[in-house]
């Protein structure tokens, strides 16, 4: 399956996606503080798992070209 999507279009998701926990930093400290470092850390990872399960779907759907005339990303 084939996305039409360049490899720079992928690293600059991803990079948005590292870029975006940056700004939420000091509010992942506080939460740390308060409720310790293992409830954080779960569901950091929870919300890390999501977010790549999104982006999964939505590739699959560029794939098939389920949203072509929805997104004008597939060509």
């Amino acid at each position: 399956m084939q996305t039409h999507l360049s490899l720079s279009v992928w690293a600059a998701l991803l990079t948005l996606g590292s870029m975006l926990f940056l700004p939420s930093s000091p509010w992942w400290g506080k939460q740390i503080a308060r409720l310790g470092s293992k409830p954080v850390v779960l569901w950091a990872l929870g919300g890390y798992g999501a977010s790549f399960m999104l982006l999964g779907l939505g590739s699959l759907l560029l794939a098939t070209n389920a949203v072509t005339g929805v997104v004008g990303l597939a060509y």
